[in-house]
């Protein structure tokens, strides 16, 4: 089969098929997204299959998000039962996976649910092409394999976490939406309002995500849209915030206004500043102080820039309300990491893709092709670098712990990630045996990072070491995040009383890096 070909300045001949109009309208659709998916799958999961982590640690916060789940399946309710800093609907949303531990156990449970996490993820990415297709169709396919290489969405995308869903949501509501600037189905406008207020309840930082769309269609198509789109959000999350709320006897609100919304930080300025270098850094790899601050502040010039620039199309101005507040709220924020900006990722990608729209409409054709499409195939190739190395943490050896878990009736744990790790958690939900779901939740139920009072405090503290103590008296073995060191077990919430606790009913048996194994003295 003969190619025509296209002649461009200087006598050079390309296939058609590399023009780049015709080459995005053809990736751009079915073959592009399953393309897409596939890239984005794959960049998340590969990482986790050449380290193992699949069934193994990948921090903390999908042990005790998992656990709450496990607990919530047995009776218990979160809150009430146990201290939780996170909304209620990611409890719900786990419930199958670890449903099916029953059967398989937790690590294969913890597994399965890594991979719906990363074809969520995946489904994502081809969400972003397809909201490109209305803002820059030429540019729809580039930023869907940015989006699916890019280390930050992609790291949080992993494991469980509550971005991923906010970010689905979110895209998926704006597209029923159709940016809200022309007349709206009832039935589109009342299920886009539910998404996001379901979201809501799964993570509380999708609330600014809904009075944006509120107020931008309070002012493009006047009150009684806006009011019917928030009273959808509002009944999506009251009707799974109510029930646990009412059961927990105000607990919820607190608990979350403690681990969420009340945290205090020592941050300055130039550390909130910093936050914007790790937009386009290698992840994994610290730079001197001077040059980050430089890194940092080109890009948050560049940000304003596209900002600027893409508000200019008028339907994409929702997109850039969201990027603008969603990037506020990681500068604001008391603590970073990799998920503040996962949640604003595909608001950035979606703006910066028609900001390069608007500049070069058509970047295969004639001099922008031997400058932006080189310089796209670069950052493509750094991109899908620093997304598969060094970005999942190295995991410890479970062998030893899965091997000492069944080895005893009731291990208690001071981590919920090593109780799946040791395919425990279930089992000692049935047995009876306690088990701290989210210890950093305890900790803000000490108010150690708030600005509580003393007496509170103090008695909170008393409150919460009795019960560790009590806790530790009905278990025959123990496991602790890290060695056996005195400061590591303070690290591990114990406090005084507890810590002597564990050294005086216990002998460390086995400390593996990550972990100590401990049995009750004879």
């Amino acid at each position: 089969m003969v190619r025509r070909a296209l002649t461009v300045p200087g006598g050079s001949r390309w296939p058609s098929a590399l023009r780049w109009p015709r080459a995005a309208r053809a990736w751009g659709g079915p073959a592009g997204l399953w393309f897409v998916f596939t890239l984005a799958f794959a960049i998340r999961l590969a990482p986790m299959i050449r380290t193992g982590s699949l069934t193994s640690v990948m921090g903390h916060d999908d042990g005790p998000l998992y656990a709450a789940s496990a607990y919530f399946l047995e009776g218990h309710l979160p809150y009430r039962d146990f201290a939780f800093a996170h909304p209620p609907g990611i409890v719900l949303l786990l419930s199958p996976f670890t449903a099916l531990a029953g059967l398989t156990g937790d690590v294969v449970a913890m597994a399965v649910a890594r991979l719906a996490t990363v074809a969520l993820g995946a489904s994502v990415a081809v969400l972003v092409v397809v909201h490109l297709r209305r803002h820059a169709p030429e540019w729809a396919l580039a930023g869907g394999v940015c989006y699916a290489v890019w280390r930050l969405p992609a790291g949080a995308g992993r494991t469980l976490e509550a971005e991923p869903i906010g970010a689905a949501a979110l895209l998926v509501a704006l597209l029923l939406l159709r940016d809200g600037r022309k007349e709206v189905a009832p039935g589109r406008l009342a299920v886009s309002g539910a998404l996001l207020g379901a979201a809501f309840a799964v993570t509380l930082r999708a609330g600014p995500a809904i009075a944006v769309v509120a107020g931008y269609l309070l002012v493009v198509r006047g009150w009684r849209t806006s009011l019917a789109w928030a009273a959808s959000a509002t009944a999506a999350a009251a009707t799974v915030f109510v029930p646990f709320a009412v059961a927990a006897r105000g607990e919820l609100v607190e608990q979350l206004a403690r681990g969420q919304l009340d945290r205090s930080g020592d941050v300055g300025m130039v550390q909130h500043l910093q936050r914007f270098s790790d937009l386009t850094r290698l992840g994994g790899y610290d730079l001197p102080m001077a040059i980050d601050i430089m890194l940092a502040t080109c890009v948050l010039v560049t940000v304003i820039a596209v900002l600027f620039i893409a508000w200019w199309q008028p339907e994409s101005q929702l997109v850039v309300l969201l990027m603008g507040v969603q990037c506020a709220m990681v500068a604001e924020a008391h603590a970073y990491d990799h998920g503040r900006f996962a949640l604003a990722a595909p608001m950035i990608v979606i703006a910066t893709a028609t900001a390069a729209h608007r500049l070069v409409p058509h970047p295969g054709q004639g001099l922008p092709r031997y400058t932006v499409v080189p310089m796209m195939g670069l950052t493509f190739i750094l991109l899908t670098v620093t997304a598969v190395h060094n970005v999942v943490p190295r995991h410890p050896d479970t062998a030893p712990l899965r091997a000492f878990a069944a080895g005893h009736r009731c291990v208690w744990f001071d981590s919920a990630s090593l109780a799946v790790a040791a395919d425990a958690l279930t089992r000692t939900i049935a047995e009876a045996c306690p088990l701290p779901v989210d210890r950093y939740a305890d900790l803000d139920d000490l108010g150690v990072a708030t600005a509580f009072d003393d007496v509170w405090r103090a008695r909170r503290t008393r409150e919460l070491q009795t019960r560790l103590i009590k806790e530790l008296g009905q278990a025959d073995a123990v496991v602790t995040s890290g060695d056996d060191s005195d400061d590591v077990l303070g690290e591990s919430f114990l406090g005084s009383q507890a810590r002597d606790a564990v050294r005086a009913a216990f002998v460390a048996v086995g400390s593996y890096g990550e972990y100590t194994l401990w049995v009750r003295r004879t």
